[in-house]
């Protein structure tokens, strides 16, 4: 987690240790397909920067936990709820295949819910 110092807002960090044959502009290619991408069901890539063992991936924080992690903390959810938050998935899924782009690992523990982002 970070702060965006000209926005103020929360941002979270993906750290990626670099290992021998990593693929560096495999990666570069797929963050700058994300920061293209625009909806409000899909998490906003921002950037992505370098040292000389990590590579930092930099997006929108999601604050309310993941889908799994909603589902060991309750032990049911309503209609309503579930109904709401396929739409959302299908919406944004539909959104990524309009634009050429496959979600190759859709899982509960990657549909993230967010809450407002803070500033400080």
């Amino acid at each position: 987690m970070m702060i965006h110092k000209k926005s103020g807002l929360i941002r979270a960090v993906k750290c990626l240790k670099r290992f021998p044959g990593m693929d560096r502009k495999k990666i570069a290619q797929e963050v700058i397909i994300l920061k293209r991408l625009s909806h409000p069901n899909i998490t906003k890539h921002f950037s992505l920067n370098q040292s000389d063992d990590f590579l930092y991936i930099t997006q929108e924080y999601s604050n309310g936990g993941s889908l799994l992690e909603s589902i060991l903390q309750k032990e049911t959810f309503g209609e309503t709820f579930a109904a709401e938050i396929i739409k959302k998935v299908l919406k944004g899924i539909s959104y990524l295949h309009s634009v050429g782009v496959v979600h190759g690992g859709l899982c509960p523990e990657k549909i993230l819910f967010m809450t407002r982002n803070k500033r400080f």
